[in-house]
Formats: C-alpha cells, structure tokens, sequence
C-alpha cells in the first residue's frame, strides 16, 4: 500500500511537471518515468 500511495503522489506531481513542461523532452522523461515504475511495481510484487 505505501509503495502505491508513494506512486500515486509521484505520478500526479510529475504529470503536473510535464504539463507545465510539455514537450518532447517531457514525453520522453514520461516514458522514462513510466518504465522505472514498472520495474519498481513489478519487483515489489516478486
């Protein structure tokens, strides 16, 4: 639960920062982003 709540308030901070930075360095820091997470939601669940 704390790494999803940790999730959640990191997801919604950095939407806002590629909102306010949107462009195609920003797409690119959201697939980077994206990709981390996935890694770090599927190593919690191993």
């Amino acid at each position: 639960p704390k790494a999803w709540e940790c999730l959640g308030i990191s997801m919604q901070l950095f939407l806002e920062f590629c909102l306010i930075f949107s462009d195609n360095v920003g797409i690119f820091l959201i697939f980077l982003f994206l990709d981390f997470f996935n890694f770090f939601i599927f190593e919690s669940y191993v």
